[in-house]
C-alpha cells in the first residue's frame, strides 16, 4: 500500500452494540498507526476518508472499503456494529466507478 507497511493487528475490546466508528476511534488511541480522518455526512454518518495518513483519492478512484471477515460492510461506520469476535479489515482499493 503505496510503500507503507501494514500496521500490527489492534485487538480492541468493546461493549456490545459499539459502532465500527466507535471502535476506530478506540483503536486509534490505542495505536497511533490506526489515527483515521472522516467526513460526516447528515443522513448517512461518518465516511472514512483517511488511515494512516493514506488518503483517499477520487482522482484514481482509490478508497477505504470496509471488511468483516471477507464481506465488504452493508452500511456505514457509524451504523455498522460488529458481532463478538468479528475480524474488521480495512483495505485501500481501487473501486470502478
Amino acid at each position: 500500500m503505496l510503500g507503507k507497511s501494514k500496521p500490527s493487528v489492534e485487538t480492541v475490546n468493546i461493549n456490545a452494540n459499539t459502532t465500527l466508528y466507535d471502535i476506530l476511534v478506540k483503536a486509534s488511541q490505542q495505536n497511533s498507526a490506526y489515527v483515521f480522518e472522516a467526513t460526516f455526512y447528515k443522513g448517512l454518518g461518518y465516511y472514512i476518508t483517511s488511515i494512516s495518513n493514506v488518503k483517499q483519492n477520487t482522482t484514481t478512484n482509490y478508497y477505504w472499503m470496509i471488511y468483516d471477515g471477507d464481506k465488504r460492510i452493508p452500511t456505514g461506520v457509524s451504523i455498522y456494529k460488529p458481532n463478538h469476535m468479528a475480524q474488521i479489515t480495512f483495505k485501500y482499493e481501487h473501486v470502478g466507478l
